[in-house]
């Protein structure tokens, strides 16, 4: 019995059923409130969009009614057909209607908004309008004449009215606003019919239900017919609490309501999405994803015991394969004979492997290269103690000798042999490398003189920074003899340094006759061929050992990037990670007394 729950099928059969089968049937169950939180949120995405939709297309043509309304108010003509009072005769009364028929047309053109109807009230009792059947006298002392000249000179929105065009097709209600005129002179009715709106509105292509409402609660706006009568009230009572500039969304009678006020413009916009409708599509998915689900699980579950028979022949090839690398057997390969998961798993620990190889191979390599550079530096060395011993013996002579430049260079020189034949420190800090040039450009002053001049711009905090030994002094001196020795100009050579990410950037710039590809390639061989520049450097260290031992110490993203210009200038740059150090001697034990 306990033979047969070691097998790895029935472990995988196991696990699957506890680990995967179960947690499934215990998320379905949260799985609604995971969807019905995902839909409020595309709800609120939806329902933002949708109102600024309707705002950029509704709002703005129902501002362009309010901005034709002024241009008739602001009109020399109106205003002087308001200040001639009522003594005027039929005939000029004729007359001001044809002119302010002209005013209404111009202003119509104006806007966006086509078939807008006006009628213009004077406080003394005479009207005037863009269609036949005008209103009698005593306009002045309705109820919307009366809104308007208490609210001065802010438009007022109305409340829906029946149409009052005889030749209207549509019969649909009127929507209107009301403004005084300046000085209360008169008021201008402005109206649209609703179904002239409910165009504007088909352009969203949304199933949202619109109502607008003046500040006093009224429907200005809407079809509010087919909505529930609990819905209705809800909506008045719930009016005040909601009119304001935030945006509210909430539940009411099965309907999603999302509202906002604008109360300088007058309006509450209230918008309604039926809940059935809102979701019917995310229903039919949960139950259409339950039944994938199960279907799903039932035939995972027979393919499983199949599954898992294949996969432990390759495992036992893996386990082999992993035991010969073990002994040291770096061709182990695993045979891939299928294209699943095992497989993938072999083919990365082929790869592997093989890396493995190549990298231990790479360390074989980099031995035998630090082995030859060893070499070849204890072929270049020279008995220190001899030549220390002899250069001070000429320095104190050319001092008797009062030859004091002499002993000067003795002694800038007799510091470049310390430091070249020293193999007590692999590193030093910035200031000492620069010390170290400094008593190289000593020696190149007294043959080259004013010709060529060298300034260091690297701030104080990067002095202790710890750099290799000759990295700095190889590039001047390259620069001098390969773009200052033969090239009748002024050479200017400048060291600069600064921090960054954690990295030090050095820059050797020249302005020397700088080279092209070709000459970069042969500062950069292995062993230059004739009597080259490069046998007559004071180190006998080339560009290449320079950028080897940079990526022997500290890997292949560092080392030295070369811009040059042939007849202008040459840009070193040179990456180091950044390594603080103390200020310490660079010799344990000095052999030149200079």
């Amino acid at each position: 019995m306990m033979k047969i729950f070691s097998s790895l099928s029935i472990k995988l059969i196991s696990a699957f059923v506890i680990f995967v089968l179960i947690p499934i049937y215990l998320a379905l169950l949260l799985l609604y409130q995971q969807y019905s939180n995902t839909l409020e949120s595309k709800v609120q995405d939806y329902s933002n969009k949708s109102f600024e939709q309707m705002y950029q297309l509704v709002g703005s043509r129902l501002l362009d009614l309010v901005r034709v309304s002024n241009g008739i108010i602001l009109n020399p003509a109106t205003k002087q057909i308001l200040e001639r009072g009522s003594g005027e005769s039929n005939w000029q009364y004729q007359l001001d209607m044809d002119t302010l028929d002209r005013t209404f047309d111009e202003a119509q053109n104006t806007g966006r908004v086509s078939s807008i109807y006006f009628t213009l009230v004077t406080r003394d009792g005479r009207v005037f309008g863009n269609w036949s059947s005008l209103p009698g006298k005593g306009q002045t002392a309705s109820e919307w004449y009366a809104n308007a000249v208490k609210h001065s000179p802010f438009p007022v929105w109305m409340p829906l009215q029946d149409n009052f065009l005889r030749n209207s097709s549509t019969k649909s209600p009127m929507v209107s606003m009301a403004q005084a005129i300046e000085g209360n002179s008169g008021v201008l009715r402005t109206s649209i019919e609703q179904s002239q709106i409910d165009k504007w509105l088909s352009e969203i292509k949304n199933s949202w239900t619109t109502l607008i409402y003046n500040e006093q609660g009224e429907l200005i706006y809407g079809h509010d017919e087919e909505l529930p009568d609990e819905l209705k009230r809800d909506l008045e009572s719930n009016y005040i609490s909601w009119n304001s500039v935030d945006i509210h969304q909430f539940n009411r009678s099965g309907f999603r309501v999302i509202s906002q006020g604008l109360p300088l413009k007058g309006w509450t916009v209230v918008q309604l999405l039926d809940e059935a409708e809102l979701y019917k599509d995310i229903r039919f998915l949960m139950k259409s994803f339950t039944l994938f689900s199960l279907i799903s699980l039932l035939v995972f579950i027979g393919v499983t015991a199949l599954v898992t028979s294949r996969i432990t022949r390759p495992l036992k090839k893996l386990r082999w394969a992993m035991k010969r690398v073990g002994e040291g057997d770096w061709d182990a390969e695993v045979a891939i004979t299928t294209k699943d998961e095992v497989s993938h798993i072999a083919l990365h620990f082929n790869r592997m492997v093989r890396q493995i190889g190549d990298l231990f191979g790479q360390l074989r390599e980099e031995e035998r290269k630090k082995s030859e550079i060893y070499y070849e530096s204890l072929l270049a060395q020279v008995n220190p103690h001899f030549l220390f011993n002899t250069l001070s013996s000429i320095k104190w002579t050319a001092s008797i000798s009062k030859a004091h430049h002499v002993a000067d260079l003795i002694s800038s020189l007799g510091k470049i042999l310390e430091m070249s034949t020293s193999r007590v420190e692999d590193r030093i800090s910035l200031r000492q490398e620069i010390d170290y040039v400094q008593h190289y450009m000593k020696l190149q002053y007294a043959r080259f003189g004013e010709r060529v001049s060298l300034s260091i711009l690297v701030p104080d905090e990067l002095q202790q920074a710890m750099i290799p030994k000759f990295v700095l002094q190889p590039l001047v001196e390259n620069a001098i003899l390969h773009g200052f020795e033969q090239h009748e100009i002024r050479g200017e050579i400048r060291i600069e340094a600064e921090a960054h990410d954690g990295r030090l950037i050095l820059f050797v710039l020249d302005n020397g006759k700088g080279f092209g590809e070709e000459k970069l390639r042969q500062l950069f061989a292995k062993k230059p061929a004739g009597d080259t520049p490069e046998h007559r450097q004071i180190s006998g260290i080339g560009l290449r050992n320079v950028q080897e031992r940079i990526r022997m110490l500290y890997g292949p993203q560092y080392g030295m990037m070369f811009a040059s210009e042939e007849g202008i200038s040459t840009v070193v740059r040179i990456v180091l990670p950044l390594v603080m150090g103390k200020e310490e001697h660079l010799y344990v034990q000095s052999a030149y007394r200079g």
